[in-house]
């Protein structure tokens, strides 16, 4: 029982360990649309044990709105669906 828990522990203490650095990785990066697609989807898999990662951008298509249109929203299409871009995976 005590061999057991201690493998918990060293699995928790590492898990914790992952995600400082993870956390420090993020701080000090300078192009973090870089980091996103090469780091962050790795990290996804591997703390929550996940078979495959898949990162998206919701887009909502755009329309030339016009010129009378005061609506801040007005160069949406939102007669159109909106999709996803998929920008990374592990």
């Amino acid at each position: 029982m005590s061999e057991q828990s201690d493998d918990e522990e060293k699995l928790i203490k590492k898990k914790e360990q992952e995600t400082k650095k993870f956390r420090r990785d993020i701080a000090g990066c300078q192009y973090h649309e870089e980091f996103m697609q090469k780091e962050f989807p790795n990290y996804l898999q591997k703390k929550y044990d996940l078979t495959g990662v898949y990162i998206a951008v919701h887009d909502i298509p755009y329309c030339v709105p016009d010129d009378e249109d005061d609506d801040p929203m007005a160069h949406f299409d939102m007669k159109r669906d909106a999709c996803l871009t998929y920008i990374a995976c592990s």
